[in-house]
């Protein structure tokens, strides 16, 4: 732990030993996860030819690609990156997905690509990658059909819950699913998602830490079509984007992309950059370890960051050196309105406040 010794001393030299007299123990704050697999694909394919496995090969391709940039938008816009797919092949393996209540038998081709020559690929088209530290989401996921409504819980294998786990893990996003004892007081209700109660649900997922905080409200359409709205909440504020389709799965697969392409859009902006630069981020309401450790964890995940250091030390403000492409602009755009740091009031440029997290909820207990 040499970077706090570091910190404590020059606190103590900078006279800071009250606001510092805390830092006793570790730093904690996990609000981003490592992520595995992003070389890994699992695809449909039409049969074990040599000609359906080409094809799947592409598809696996595609997904990975746009799993280890985030940009979806650009991947679709440069087919020749497909081409040779093949030639990236670490491994493959047929699996075959059992028959469901919703679905036949599929026969599905597991890819494993090299992801050094992948990412090699990306960088001589010129697209980004996005690190794989990438911040948890916990998903607050309502399914609604008949007036009667549940809500998703970390071991449920209804179709919505099933269809998150896969397209969050398709995208390279690390989902958290909240255990909510629905008896309990206060406990969320689907009423409480359907109408965006953001105070409630950002109270109740304090315990979890999690650096995102969605929520999806799937609900079955007249004519037997679904439809579903999905919102990143950010502060006191939320992105929400709206999805329909024949299936609860193709409903979740919009959804979930739009929040991958929105978390993904500081990664894609941070790698487009062409300079990069020391800035300083001015932190207000740090007093402890804990929020210490949250702070600069949260910092070294952000897209394009490559260091972070403690530069100054103020009662009431730390300031961070904070080594990011593109600069102010890009970091800014970066960290957004958040669950971590929210700009300061006044909007001075690089100066930013502690999110509080609320009191642990007795209704919620973490858990994935």
């Amino acid at each position: 732990m040499r970077r706090l010794g570091a910190v404590i001393r020059d606190a103590v030299r900078a006279g800071l030993v009250a606001l510092w007299s805390v830092l006793a123990v570790t730093p904690c704050g996990a609000h981003a996860a490592v992520v595995s697999g992003l070389n890994e694909a699992l695809v449909p394919v039409a049969a074990r030819s040599e000609t359906a496995r080409a094809e799947a090969n592409r598809a696996a391709l595609r997904q990975v690609l746009i799993k280890i940039s985030g940009d979806r938008k650009s991947v679709d816009s440069r087919p020749e990156l497909l081409k040779d797919a093949g030639k990236y092949v670490l491994q493959y393996q047929y699996r075959e997905i059992p028959a469901g209540e919703a679905a036949a038998a599929a026969e599905m081709l597991w890819v494993q690509f090299d992801e050094a020559a992948v990412r090699e690929l990306l960088a001589s088209a010129g697209l980004p990658v996005w690190q794989a530290s990438r911040p948890l989401v916990l998903v607050w996921a309502a399914t609604e059909e008949n007036g009667t409504g549940t809500i998703s819980s970390p071991d449920g294998q209804d179709p919505t819950t099933l269809a998150l786990r896969q397209d969050m893990e398709r995208r390279g996003l690390p989902l958290a699913l909240p255990q909510v004892d629905p008896s309990a007081a206060g406990a969320p209700t689907v009423a409480d998602l359907k109408q965006g109660d953001i105070a409630k649900l950002q109270q109740v997922s304090a315990p979890y830490g999690a650096q995102e905080l969605a929520t999806a409200v799937i609900t079955r359409a007249e004519g037997g079509a679904w439809r579903g709205r999905f919102t990143l909440l950010r502060g006191e504020h939320g992105a929400t984007w709206v999805a329909q389709g024949p299936t609860v799965e193709e409903v979740v697969a919009q959804g979930v992309d739009q929040w991958a392409d929105a978390l993904a859009a500081p990664a894609v902006a941070a790698g487009s950059a062409t300079t990069t630069e020391a800035v300083d981020l001015l932190v207000e309401g740090i007093t402890n370890t804990q929020q210490f450790g949250r702070v600069e964890t949260y910092l070294r995940t952000v897209p394009g960051v490559s260091q972070v250091r403690v530069s100054r030390l103020e009662p009431g403000v730390i300031t961070f050196r904070v080594i990011a492409a593109g600069g102010l602009a890009v970091l800014a755009q970066a960290i957004g309105s958040g669950q971590v740091l929210q700009p300061a009031a006044g909007g001075a440029a690089g100066r930013y406040v502690l999110v509080e997290l609320a009191p642990p909820a007795a209704t919620a207990t973490p858990g994935q």
